[in-house]
């Protein structure tokens, strides 16, 4: 009799609760030509043991089921919280697109970083990441390994102990080429805006630059720009992009040109079910999140070369920032970004007061010195001491008159 193989779907305990904009994988019992099934449909272009995809929507939930050799499993359901995660887990330096070798510095914003565990997922292979220095207090900061040309992804993202409470997951791709395309942010969403970024290794001198939608060129002609800006972000901006550099390296002696062609980067936007809104009056930030289920915490970021850095305190500095609202169990979406110009409206009210009495002071003085030369030159003496103590004794009041009004 032929053995039957029971097949099962499974998913890695520390990826649980998913959240939108979360990158998992869902895991196949056997492997070999197998197809993936949604809802009864089988996704195209899988046909690997381990599923990996993005939350785009709470529309991915339900039930997923995987088929080798005519044999399908029971299937597994999916199920999505309508938020995104509690915490946040971003990259401090670096991009999203690695060049092969090279790593990452991450950043995961909480408080407590003694509790947290951080995995990572490279290699058809789940793995605990090694910390070294684990600090009291937040940020917990941690280099990634050394990464390797894989056909998968890397993922990260931490999880607090004995609890299912998580952060965002950072997905990092490596690339062997000289050109590579990096998305800001490096998670898309809908209706915000995307910036593309050609970026040539070693800094060399770029010539020209031509952007590519599923094979097609966005522009009529080369750029000298390496930036390509996707405004108000759609469904039917999804695709993949690539970038294709000319250039010639500055240390070389010949002045050959190079062209490069980026590898390509699947765009996809994130539904935002819950939006934050940033306002700005000089010296007081206000995040507010109305669809919001549960009044939560406002966080504040500033946004430095794409990368997004917590503000710990309300007075913001000249800057580009964008704010989210979170609580236990998930957070908004992050606000549009907004420029802060760095007033601090108590020392800008002061310095305007001051200018205003010293102005003040000047002419009243100046005036006064004028008026006593004149009657002095008119009554052809000198001014006596009575006199030019009245006189005084109105400037002054006059002054302090104004500076009372004035403040």
């Amino acid at each position: 009799m032929k053995n039957v193989v029971v097949l099962f779907v499974t998913i890695k305990e520390q990826f649980l609760p998913v959240y939108l904009g979360d990158t998992i994988v869902l895991t196949c019992s056997e492997g070999g030509n197998v197809k993936w099934i949604f809802n009864g449909n089988e996704i195209p272009d899988q046909t690997q043991q381990n599923y990996i995809f993005t939350i785009k929507s709470t529309s991915a939930q339900g039930p997923y089921a995987c088929q080798v050799h005519g044999s399908q499993s029971d299937a597994y359901n999916l199920k999505i919280k309508d938020s995104f995660p509690p915490e946040v887990l971003v990259i401090q330096s670096g991009h999203s697109v690695v060049y092969k070798d090279d790593s990452v510095l991450l950043a995961l914003y909480v408080d407590d970083c003694l509790n947290w565990m951080c995995y990572v997922y490279k290699k058809q292979r789940f793995y605990h990441v090694k910390i070294k220095d684990y600090p009291k207090t937040g940020p917990l900061e941690f280099m990634t390994s050394s990464m390797e040309k894989t056909s998968e992804p890397y993922i990260y993202w931490c999880k607090k102990k004995n609890t299912t409470m998580r952060s965002s997951t950072v997905v990092l791709m490596v690339t062997d080429l000289m050109v590579k395309l990096v998305p800001h942010p490096a998670l898309p969403l809908l209706g915000k805006n995307l910036e593309l970024e050609c970026v040539t290794h070693g800094a060399p001198t770029v010539n020209n630059i031509i952007f590519y939608k599923d094979g097609k060129a966005m522009q009529s002609h080369p750029q000298k720009d390496v930036k390509y800006l996707i405004e108000n972000m759609s469904k039917t901006n999804k695709g993949n992009y690539e970038c294709e550099a000319t250039y010639t390296n500055q240390a070389s002696s010949s002045n050959s040109e190079f062209t490069v062609k980026s590898e390509p980067q699947k765009v996809v936007g994130i539904d935002m079910t819950l939006v934050a809104v940033m306002s700005y009056t000089p010296g007081y930030p206000v995040c507010t999140c109305s669809e919001c289920k549960t009044a939560g915490k406002s966080e504040f970021f500033e946004i430095v070369n794409g990368h997004y850095k917590k503000h710990e305190t309300t007075t913001l500095s000249k800057g580009k920032y964008a704010c989210r609202v979170h609580w236990d169990a998930g957070a908004s979406s992050f606000s549009l970004p907004i420029f802060v110009s760095g007033e601090d409206p108590i020392v800008s009210k002061t310095v305007v007061i001051v200018v205003v009495i010293v102005l003040i002071l000047i002419v009243i003085l100046t005036v006064g010195y004028f008026h006593y030369f004149y009657l002095k030159r008119r009554n052809k003496q000198e001014c006596k001491s009575l006199f030019c103590f009245i006189v005084t004794a109105l400037i002054y009041h006059h002054l302090s008159m104004l500076i009372y009004s004035t403040a």
